[in-house]
């Protein structure tokens, strides 16, 4: 995995059980003439995936909920607004 928010390749979500460390991921980097003009992840958008991969990463639910509200808001944590 690229970072927690990144969504595995649809075809790896069942490595992240059993091999972990083969799951690829769902990000980019756009090169043009060998200059990296950018790069960027699509983000877990189902809740259960989400919350799969923070068990993954010994996070509990209460951890991952309080930490980043990503599993109660459904989006990662720079895309959340906050309230001022």
């Amino acid at each position: 995995m690229h970072h927690p928010f990144t969504a595995p390749h649809p075809d790896d979500v069942a490595l992240l059980a059993t091999n972990p460390e083969a799951a690829r991921s769902l990000h980019y980097d756009p090169v043009y003439n060998g200059v990296e003009l950018g790069s960027g992840s699509i983000r877990i958008t189902d809740p259960a995936l989400q919350s799969l991969v923070f068990a993954r990463l010994g996070l509990s639910a209460e951890e991952a909920s309080t930490g980043s509200g990503s599993c109660s808001r459904r989006c990662a944590p720079a895309l959340r607004r906050t309230a001022e």
